[in-house]
């Protein structure tokens, strides 16, 4: 991925035991034109794990016997106008998704990941 520019600032926080929160660097990177995430690539460098990973106590295994559904809304207008404020017309109106040769109104993208972070938080939490 090629950048024109990039222009970042970003501070390094620490929680102490006392649950204070301090500062503990500040970086600011401007740049002109970039290949890939220089932030990232960085800390791909140089960075390292300050705490483990936290695996769960009683794992739950997903596999193909496991079926975890999510049911889109037949329609998305009340979403779209008390939620998202998204009244794209091929996600509200079955007319517009048609003559876009969809099969029906595509759900909005944020209602998708509420959904899946829903449905993850019931399996994992």
């Amino acid at each position: 991925m090629i950048f024109c520019s990039i222009e970042s600032l970003r501070h390094g926080l620490v929680e102490l035991p006392t649950k204070e929160v301090i500062q503990v660097a500040s970086v600011q990177y401007i740049t002109g034109q970039s290949y890939g995430n220089p932030a990232i690539n960085f800390l791909q460098r140089h960075g390292t794990i300050i705490e483990p990973p936290v695996n769960f106590n009683n794992s739950i295994p997903l596999n193909a016997e496991t079926e975890l559904l999510i049911r889109d809304p037949a329609r998305n207008e009340g979403y779209a106008r008390c939620v998202s404020g998204d009244c794209n017309p091929i996600q509200v109106s079955g007319t517009f998704s048609s003559n876009a040769n969809l099969a029906g109104t595509m759900t909005h993208g944020m209602f998708s990941s509420a959904a899946v972070r829903s449905l993850v938080e019931t399996w994992a939490a």
